[in-house]
């Protein structure tokens, strides 16, 4: 691989951090309808949601909320292990090594992985959690999506 420079940190760190954010949304209205009420029978019984709040609580916090309830265990563990790997693009990616400033090569290409890493799952993730979210708006009619 050519070399990494800061140009291409700085781009991969920000693709992450879209990627990581179009997730988010796509995770939390997964989580409060389709994981959270994947029994209901009727949309009545759909607790309200109030946009507001739902949008501030933190990821993981409502993670554990819904433990236990995605259909399966690897999926929680992806959801899992990409919060936390989120968490330190967004939050501590300058307590990964002496970056920006001098770095050696590896520790370029080390944080370099972890951004694509963020940015492909959170990808693969967003579309997991939107097809499972579309089947579950797929059992009530009288949704009307436009």
């Amino acid at each position: 691989m050519a070399e990494i420079t800061d140009e291409h940190l700085f781009f991969a760190i920000g693709h992450a951090v879209v990627s990581a954010q179009l997730f988010e949304k796509v995770f939390i209205v997964a989580a409060r309808l389709a994981i959270k009420h994947a029994d209901i029978q009727v949309l009545q019984e759909v607790e309200t949601i109030e946009v507001a709040k739902a949008f501030k609580q933190p990821i993981k916090a409502l993670l554990k909320e819904i433990s236990g309830k995605l259909p399966a265990v690897e999926l929680e563990e992806r959801i899992d292990r990409l919060i936390d790997e989120r968490n330190v693009v967004v939050h501590n990616i300058v307590d990964q090594g002496p970056w920006p400033g001098s770095v050696t090569i590896e520790e370029r290409q080390r944080l370099f992985s972890l951004c694509v890493r963020v940015s492909e799952e959170s990808s693969v993730l967003t579309e997991i959690l939107s097809a499972m979210t579309e089947q579950w708006v797929a059992r009530f009619p009288e949704i009307k999506l436009v």
